[in-house]
């Protein structure tokens, strides 16, 4: 059912029709901004940016863009709803990595955990 539904191209590409007019609608909608920096960020406004990010599970939705989008309906700044969304970015990747690690099942002997925590490591920073 998922994937007869969600992952073709009509799905997809109504997802990213959708994300555009979210972030043009949020973008206009910005008109006072209440944070101007993630440190004046509450918990309830990370929780709600955090609850839009659920809409990148829609294939084709932009995880970013759904961070965004959640900030600047929060009232947060531009520049705070990007940073944010990139510190969001951070814990999901590190554990999407992982499950697609366990998930392939091979078994990593030390050499090869090693090089794939330095690349991990090296584009992190990078």
């Amino acid at each position: 059912y998922i994937d007869k539904y969600l992952f073709n191209s009509k799905s997809v590409a109504m997802a990213l029709i959708v994300g555009a007019f979210l972030l043009l609608y949020a973008e206009k909608r910005l008109k006072r901004v209440r944070v101007d920096s993630t440190d004046d960020m509450t918990y309830s406004d990370a929780l709600m940016v955090g609850i839009f990010q659920c809409l990148s599970l829609w294939p084709g939705m932009s995880r970013s863009a759904s961070t965004i989008i959640g900030g600047l309906f929060m009232g947060l700044s531009r520049a705070a709803s990007a940073e944010f969304s990139f510190y969001l970015a951070i814990p999901t990747i590190i554990g999407a990595s992982v499950f697609k690690l366990f998930k392939a099942g091979l078994p990593f002997t030390s050499a090869e955990w090693l090089l794939i925590f330095i690349g991990s490591a090296v584009s992190f920073v990078v």
